[in-house]
C-alpha cells in the first residue's frame, strides 16, 4: 500500500488528469477552429464537476485540513502561513466550481456569450487548480516529509487510505465511466 505523501500526490496527479480531460471538451465546444466537439461533452462536463465535488472538495481537502495540516503544525508552527493561503484556496475551489458548473448548466451553443463564459470558467478554475496542486506539491509535501514522524503519516494514511477515488479508485463509480474511458483515451493519444 503508498504511504500517504504518495496517496496525495496521487490524488493531485489524478485531478490534474481531469484537467486536461476538462479543457480538452471545452475547448472544441467554445471553438470551432479547435475541432468537433465530442457529443458527449456536456455530459462529460457535468460528470468533471461532480467528481470535483465529490472527490477532491469532499473528501481530499477536508482530510488535508483534519490531518495533515495541524500535524505539520505542531512540528512546524512557521507552516501557519502556508497552511492559511491552502485552506483559502480550498474555500476558493468550491466557487471557482460553482462558477464552472453555473457555465456549463447555462451552456448554449448557439450564443457566443455562453461559449466565451463556459472558456474563460475552464480556463480560470484549471489555473487555480494547478496553482493550488504546484504549491502543495512544492512546498507542503516537501516540508511534510521532512518534519512528521512515521506515527504521524500512520494518521494520515489512514484517513486517507479510507475512501477510494470514486473515478480512479478499484471500485470505480459507474457514473464516472464516460469520464474514465475519456480520460485513459487521451492518455493513449
Amino acid at each position: 500500500m503508498p504511504d500517504a505523501a504518495e496517496i496525495i500526490h496521487r490524488d493531485h496527479l489524478n485531478l490534474d488528469k481531469v484537467l486536461s480531460v476538462l479543457w480538452s471538451t471545452v475547448d472544441p465546444l467554445t471553438d470551432e477552429k479547435a475541432g468537433a466537439a465530442d457529443p458527449n461533452a456536456l455530459n462529460i462536463l457535468n460528470s468533471i464537476v461532480y467528481y470535483i465535488r465529490t472527490f477532491p472538495d469532499r473528501l481530499h481537502h477536508p482530510k488535508e485540513e483534519k490531518f495533515l495540516f495541524p500535524l505539520l503544525l505542531k512540528h512546524r508552527p512557521e507552516a501557519g502561513a502556508l497552511i492559511a493561503q491552502l485552506e483559502e484556496q480550498h474555500q476558493e475551489g468550491e466557487s471557482r466550481i460553482q462558477a464552472l458548473y453555473n457555465a456549463v448548466t447555462a451552456f448554449d451553443k448557439s450564443s457566443e456569450a455562453s461559449k466565451l463564459n463556459l472558456r474563460i470558467s475552464a480556463n480560470d478554475y484549471i489555473r487555480y487548480q494547478r496553482q493550488h496542486i504546484g504549491l502543495e506539491e512544492s512546498e507542503l509535501l516537501p516540508m511534510a516529509r521532512k518534519a512528521l514522524s512515521p506515527d504521524d503519516w500512520k494518521q494520515i494514511q489512514k484517513a486517507f487510505a479510507s475512501d477510494n477515488d470514486p473515478l480512479f479508485g478499484e471500485n470505480m463509480d459507474t457514473g464516472f465511466r464516460v469520464l474514465f474511458e475519456r480520460i485513459t483515451k487521451s492518455l493513449k493519444r
